[in-house]
């Protein structure tokens, strides 16, 4: 699979995609979940309790991978897509705010998209908390073939 250049990695990531969060367990296969996220100033930004099985992963390991994949496969045209990022993982601030505006303003889009952004957290979610990767490794791929 040919690998993405540096501005088709950035393009890439400008979409919003269900990223996959995958942090190694000693002596375990990975813990993975998906999650949506934000990409700005060169770091990923993300939401999740860090008492959940991967918060507490993230504490004692500090590092992660994040996996983004997407796929069209169309009558006469094929693409397929992934990034991968790998770096340290970080629990950073209390207010989830901000983070969260931002990545609802991604994902949420159409008539109503002002109305989901800014509806009120509910009180799990104001548990949750900012989590940074910061990449030391970014790499891309794409494969595209009509027909």
């Amino acid at each position: 699979m040919p690998r993405m250049a540096g501005s088709e990695i950035v393009e890439y990531l400008a979409r919003p995609h269900v990223v996959v969060l995958s942090v190694s367990r000693r002596g375990r296969g990975p813990v993975a979940v998906p999650l949506w996220y934000d990409y700005s100033d060169g770091r990923f930004w993300l939401i999740t309790a860090r008492e959940s099985l991967h918060g507490r992963i993230i504490r004692q390991v500090g590092r992660a991978t994040l996996t983004f994949h997407s796929e069209d496969y169309g009558e006469s045209h094929t693409v397929e897509e992934y990034v991968m990022a790998e770096g340290p993982v970080e629990f950073v601030g209390d207010d989830i705010r901000p983070v969260i505006h931002r990545i609802r303003s991604r994902y949420y889009s159409g008539p109503r998209a002002t109305e989901w952004v800014n509806r009120p957290l509910v009180p799990e979610t104001l548990n949750q908390r900012v989590v940074v990767l910061s990449p030391e490794t970014l790499s891309g791929y794409r494969w595209e073939e009509s027909l």
